[in-house]
């Protein structure tokens, strides 16, 4: 049964991955994946697994490998080609999921660097350690499930509009890929528009839909459209676009009537995802 994410007496958000929720192919796969990022990054500090995978709700065929390792000092060009030229060819190699992406963010900015406030509770409550020490996981404070936890909606702007430029210019047969990260992003950005009414956090899709529409629900009808092909994803262009212009765009002009006082946020790790090819 779909539940938020567990809380522990005192309200705070519980992580709940595990060893125990990876499978066995999984596993074997992130023993390369760790060896690869050891040998981009010498000053490693640590890599997490975050997403489907490391909920247990890995989807075949459906999901991401989902990484992020927390390094010393500013990537170099070289490395950041290296680390796309390794998520494209481990991509091809591991046939369960769909693409292995792989982040790297700086410690430092983690620690003192507002606009990265994010990554704290991604670290604390949604990523299991698979190298490294578990001190710095173990240390940073605890969360409530609040509006301080929301990135999303206050980057959706420029998502949105890298998401265009992709299901525009690439082959018919990636764009299933970028419908399929487009509503995942859109459905979770219309849950942080409601968090502080819910009071509960969530990453799950149907749950993020069900909550946004009691609150919204005007919107129900082209937020399950978008549900939909988030978990059926559709290769045509125009749908697509038409619910980013729809929705995607009226969550971003909504975010700000919400929070009024939040500011965008620039900078985030440096994916995969996003890294010219």
């Amino acid at each position: 049964m779909v539940a938020f994410t567990k809380k522990n007496d005192n309200g705070f958000l519980v992580n709940t991955t595990g060893i125990e929720r990876l499978t066995t192919d999984t596993k074997e796969f992130l023993d390369k994946i760790i060896l690869e990022y050891k040998r981009v990054f010498p000053n490693l500090d640590s890599i997490y697994l975050r997403g489907s995978a490391a909920e247990g709700k890995f989807r075949e065929g459906v999901s991401d490998i989902d990484t992020f390792a927390l390094i010393e000092k500013e990537p170099k060009k070289s490395q950041l080609d290296d680390l796309k030229e390794i998520s494209v060819r481990l991509s091809k190699t591991y046939k369960n999921c769909i693409q292995v992406d792989l982040e790297c963010v700086i410690k430092n900015d983690v620690l003192f660097d507002s606009d990265y406030n994010f990554m704290k509770t991604v670290i604390k409550i949604q990523s299991y350690l698979i190298w490294g020490d578990t001190d710095f996981q173990n240390a940073l404070p605890e969360v409530k499930p609040n509006s301080s936890l929301i990135s999303l909606i206050f980057n959706l702007e420029n998502r949105l509009n890298f998401a265009i430029t992709k299901i525009e210019s690439i082959e018919e047969t990636d764009i299933k890929y970028w419908c399929h990260w487009t509503m995942k992003t859109i459905i979770r950005a219309s849950f942080e528009l409601v968090i502080d009414k819910v009071e509960e956090y969530t990453r799950d899709l149907y749950l993020c839909y069900a909550e946004f529409v009691k609150y919204y629900p005007n919107k129900k009808d082209i937020c399950y459209q978008a549900l939909n092909f988030a978990i059926n994803p559709i290769n045509n262009r125009n749908e697509i676009i038409n619910i980013i212009n729809r929705l995607g765009y009226w969550i971003v002009k909504e975010s700000k009537i919400v929070y009024p006082n939040k500011k965008i946020i620039i900078k985030k790790p440096i994916s995969t995802k996003y890294l010219n090819k």
